[in-house]
């Protein structure tokens, strides 16, 4: 098992977005050629900002890493987002879906990881890639206290 880093989580950078609209963002991990990913390794992709979520992700390979893969596991920090990730080792593929839980990073960097799981006959052949792709979205704010739901406004002019 080995922890491999992307440079967007090498160099610290806080995932956010700079408008109220979720927004995709996507991150590579290159394997150079003679290496091999191998069952267990985790990706650590980038850092989320606080206050932000992942609602939906892609993962892609652009070349084969491997003859199957199964059961591997998206997390935010210590959150797993989604499990069971299965069949985006072959050449070119992809899979994708919906984040199962609500990761919302209340405290400063959690990291947005990729544990790898079940890989059966692992590829070593040439340059490889895994790409996830994370929409990215602001945390929703609470709903109103009971009692706080009206606001009283007094002023000696006329509305």
């Amino acid at each position: 098992m080995a922890t491999y880093t992307t440079e967007n989580y090498t160099n610290g950078a806080r995932l956010r977005v700079t408008s109220d609209e979720p927004k995709w963002q996507s991150f590579t991990h290159k394997m150079p050629a003679g290496t091999a990913y191998a069952t267990g390794d985790v990706i650590q992709f980038a850092k989320l900002g606080v206050g932000y979520s992942a609602t939906a992700y892609a993962v892609a390979t652009n070349a084969s890493i491997a003859a199957t893969t199964g059961n591997s596991l998206l997390k935010i920090g210590s959150t797993s987002l989604a499990g069971n990730i299965a069949d985006f080792g072959g050449d070119d593929a992809s899979v994708g879906g919906f984040c199962s839980a609500d990761a919302n990073v209340s405290a400063g960097g959690d990291a947005l990881s990729l544990t790898l799981g079940t890989l059966g006959t692992a590829v070593s052949t040439g340059e490889r890639t895994i790409t996830l792709r994370v929409l990215v979205a602001k945390q929703e704010t609470a709903a109103a206290s009971e009692g706080t739901e009206r606001v009283r406004y007094s002023s000696p002019y006329t509305l």
